[in-house]
């Protein structure tokens, strides 16, 4: 299924809010930020076990079988490297300002010249994982003493085979690191299940899609005990992983332009951006984006835009409902 997508203005969450950009988008007013790898050595450079990145680390659980060269040249290159190199090559070509390997500051020095600013980048979700617990014993306690109505709700989902082992290492039995990342695991297993937010606030549930799910609850979980445990969620970039606090930062406060997000999952960091800057348009897609759509899609959406006459959002959303 194609990823359904919407914009952002401010008051407004409607499916197809916000208002189109008046006059002609050109290719010369766009810019293509490509932060995930496109070349051998960025591919090797992610798979590192302390890059802090994961997206290429997700082909390799995949095909834990595939020597690493054949990973990169068999799969990697084939399906994403190469498709990425020939979609930017084009359009580069129709006027189009394209930087691949992208750190944070190329996005933020392009939003600042650009008037639409398509990101391609992987989103590393709010699962909770071990290393975002900074205090096991004191995250047991708090989890099952909680009385708070979101909290207790989350922690009756778990599984009850792993109450009484909670309550234990919540005391004094000890916590290892295996028992650790195995609860981790199991209490994101629970967090993408369904919208917990929606229970305790008593609001008519949306219909979200699993990543969303887990994205709210695990923000939701941390907005209830922030010194326990960390956000790991950010935006993979050239130059590390970048929580979406700091990628606002780059966008300059008076923006009015458009930033688009060709990001696997990008609603909740979406809704971020524009909350802190309202004048930008930021299109987001609620359903998981694949590069495979997104970059033919993007390639005819310039291709469009080079006949003067369409505004980029228009000729995004007319291409958009021809494929659906």
């Amino acid at each position: 299924m194609f990823p359904w997508w919407r914009h952002s203005r401010p008051g407004s969450r409607g499916r197809e809010a916000g208002t189109r950009p008046r006059g002609v988008t050109r290719p010369a007013d766009c810019a293509l930020v490509v932060a995930v790898p496109v070349t051998e050595a960025e591919f090797f450079r992610d798979l590192e076990e302390d890059s802090g990145k994961e997206f290429v680390k997700l082909y390799r659980r995949q095909q834990p079988d595939v020597t690493l060269p054949s990973l990169w040249a068999d799969h990697y290159a084939k399906v994403e490297a190469e498709a990425i190199v020939d979609v930017a090559a084009e359009v580069e070509g129709l006027g189009v300002t394209v930087h691949c390997g992208a750190t944070l500051a190329s996005l933020g020095a392009l939003v600042s010249l650009r008037k639409v600013v398509t990101l391609v980048a992987h989103w590393q979700s709010g699962t909770v994982r071990a290393r975002d617990v900074v205090d096991p014993r004191a995250l047991l306690q708090r989890l099952t003493e909680a009385d708070v109505p979101f909290v207790r709700r989350v922690v009756r989902a778990l599984p009850s085979d792993l109450h009484e082992s909670m309550l234990a290492r919540s005391r004094r039995h000890p916590i290892d690191a295996a028992w650790l990342e195995m609860f981790c695991d199991r209490l994101s297993g629970v967090l993408d299940d369904r919208p917990f937010w929606d229970v305790a606030s008593g609001s008519e549930p949306e219909r979200y899609d699993e990543a969303e799910i887990l994205e709210r609850n695990a923000a939701c979980l941390r907005s209830e005990m922030p010194d326990l445990l960390r956000d790991g969620s950010g935006f993979e970039f050239a130059d590390g992983t970048h929580p979406v606090a700091r990628v606002i930062r780059e966008i300059p406060d008076g923006y009015q332009g458009v930033l688009d997000l060709a990001v696997c999952h990008s609603v909740v960091p979406g809704e971020a951006i524009k909350r802190e800057r309202r004048g930008c348009l930021v299109m987001i897609n609620r359903r998981a984006a694949s590069l495979a759509f997104r970059l033919p899609l993007y390639r005819q959406v310039i291709r469009l835009l080079e006949g003067g006459r369409m505004d980029y959002v228009t000729a995004s959303l007319e291409l958009r409902s021809l494929s659906l």
